[in-house]
């Protein structure tokens, strides 16, 4: 999922650079670069919910060095996501 998401942005960064010859480029670039990548950002966000879930329904509870670096882990990717988000959809609108 990252090699598709890398390969939107490379996409996304040549319609913009052809761009600044063509109107519509410019356009559709902008368009890939926004909606397409925060599709993209919130179906990957599905997959790191999916799998937190699946981590703390079948990990030991036991407080191991190992389950406490995984859980933090996670959820500082998630918030790591949110964040992401939120600069994403709130900044920049023109």
């Amino acid at each position: 999922m990252l090699l598709v998401l890398i390969i939107e942005f490379i996409l996304a960064g040549m319609v913009c650079f052809l761009g600044r010859k063509f109107s519509i480029a410019n356009k559709i670039g902008k368009f890939m670069i926004k909606e397409v990548f925060i599709t993209l950002f919130m179906f990957m966000s599905l997959n790191i919910s999916f799998s937190l879930s699946l981590h703390f329904q079948y990990s030991t509870q036991k407080p191991s060095s190992n389950f406490i670096l995984s859980t933090v882990a996670g959820i500082l990717g998630l918030c790591f996501y949110i964040v992401s988000l939120y600069l994403l959809e709130f900044t920049n609108k023109k």
